[in-house]
Formats: structure tokens, sequence, C-alpha cells
């Protein structure tokens, strides 16, 4: 991962992070590898209180990633439940993401091991996203446990083979 955030409690501040206002440019698209580049890598891992809460990311510019935004839940490894709460992703703008040897290569992507989690307000809201190298996807949550309130609206999704929202 470009930036990898490993667990994110909001203390006694508006937010646990605020990501904004960046360019992450690659050449070209290249092909994937067991740990690829993402431009953002979220991760939470119960046992260890890595809980995802009260992120922002938001008014980036994203250009040939293999996956623009992962948000990686395990409660496998640890024990216990995950908590991926208040995140909101917002008018980021994402261009030929992908890579050259397979079509799986989400845009925003939430990828779960274990079935210990718990999913709360999450905002996916005014994105635009062109499919680029291998267009599998654009929105994709992989999510086990409880799911509310999540919100995809007023994204522009273009360029994707199959999938645009799953």
């Amino acid at each position: 991962a470009t930036i990898d955030f490993v667990g994110s409690e909001k203390g006694s501040g508006a937010y646990g992070i605020s990501f904004h206002d960046n360019e992450y440019i690659v050449d070209d698209n290249y092909p994937q590898t067991e740990h690829g580049i993402h431009f953002i890598d979220l991760e939470s891992h119960s046992g260890s209180q890595e809980h995802l809460q009260y992120i922002w990311i938001y008014n980036n510019k994203v250009v040939n990633p293999a996956i623009g935004i992962e948000i990686y839940v395990n409660s496998n490894s640890y024990g216990g439940t995950c908590y991926i709460d208040h995140i909101y992703i917002f008018n980021n703008t994402f261009e030929g993401q992908g890579v050259t040897n397979n079509s799986y290569s989400p845009v925003i992507h939430s990828n779960c091991e274990g079935d210990d989690h718990v999913y709360d307000t999450i905002e996916i809201t005014n994105n635009t996203i062109v499919g680029g190298a291998t267009d599998g996807r654009g929105i994709h949550f992989d999510h086990r446990g409880a799911l509310s309130n999540l919100k995809i609206r007023n994204n522009i999704i273009t360029g994707i083979a199959s999938n645009p929202v799953s």
C-alpha cells in the first residue's frame, strides 16, 4: 500500500483520520502482485483493538492504482469484533484503475476475513470513477456481520466492464 493506516479510533477531536487534497499518480498499470500498490489501505484487526472509525477521505486525485481504497477487516487472527464506522469517502477522482493480469481490481473495496464485524455509517458520495486496464468493479463490499447505514450515492462511474457497484 502507498498509505497504510492500521486502526483509527476517534479521540477527543472531530475525526480519527482526515486525508484530503492529495494527488497519487502511477505512470502506468502493472501486473498484480501479492500486495499490490493501493492508494490507501485501511486495516482493522479486532484482537489488537484496531478499529476503523471516523475517517474522512476527500478531494483526492488518484490515477492508475491497482485498487484505490482498500478497507481490510480481519477478525479471524485475533478474535473479537471489528468496528468499521463513520467512514466518509467523497469528492475524489479515480482514473484508470486496474492491473494488467486479472480483472479483479475494484476502486473502492471492502474485504473481510472472519465473521464478527460491525459496519455502521459508511458514505461513498460524489466521486468520479473512470475504468482502466482491467475494469472489473467500481465499488465492491464483501462484508460479513452487521451492516447498517451504507450510503452510495451521486457517484459517476464509467468504463467499468461489469459490477459498477456490488
